[in-house]
C-alpha cells in the first residue's frame, strides 16, 4: 500500500500542470511582444531619420547653390520658386534683411523640403549681399 502511495505521489511530480504550461507560455507571450514592439519602433524611426537626412543633403545642395549665385541671378532663379526632387518638392524662399545697426544687407535664403505635400525640414541660411 505504501509503495502505491509513493507511486501515486512520483507521477504527480514528474510533469508540469497545465496551469504552469499556460502561465509560462503568457510569461514568454509578453517578452516576445515586447521585443518585436521595441524592434518596430526603432525600426519606424530609423525610416523617418532616413527621410529627413535626405531632406537635409537635398536642402544644403541647394543652399550650396544659391550661395554662389550673385544677388540678381539668385532673384531670377530661386525667388519663390518650386523644384521637383524625385519624390521631394524644394520650395525657395528669399528674403532681403535690412539692420540699421548694420551696414552690410543680408539675404535669407531659405529651402522648404516637402514629400506628400508634408513639410519634412525647413532649412535658412543667410548671404551677404552689400
Amino acid at each position: 500500500m505504501k509503495q502505491m502511495l509513493n507511486m501515486v505521489r512520483l507521477n504527480k511530480n514528474r510533469g508540469f500542470t497545465l496551469i504552469e504550461i499556460i502561465l509560462s507560455l503568457v510569461i514568454i507571450e509578453i517578452i516576445v511582444f515586447s521585443f518585436v514592439s521595441i524592434f518596430l519602433n526603432c525600426f519606424i524611426l530609423s525610416l523617418k531619420s532616413n527621410e529627413k537626412l535626405k531632406a537635409l543633403n537635398l536642402a544644403q545642395k541647394y543652399i550650396e547653390k544659391m550661395k554662389v549665385e550673385n544677388a540678381d541671378e539668385l532673384m531670377k532663379n530661386y525667388n519663390d520658386k518650386s523644384f521637383i526632387e524625385g519624390k521631394y518638392i524644394v520650395d525657395t524662399i528669399l528674403e532681403v534683411t535690412n539692420s540699421e545697426f548694420d551696414v552690410n544687407n543680408y539675404l535669407k535664403l531659405i529651402v522648404k523640403v516637402k514629400k506628400d505635400s508634408n513639410e519634412i525640414l525647413n532649412l535658412q541660411s543667410y548671404k551677404n549681399i552689400r
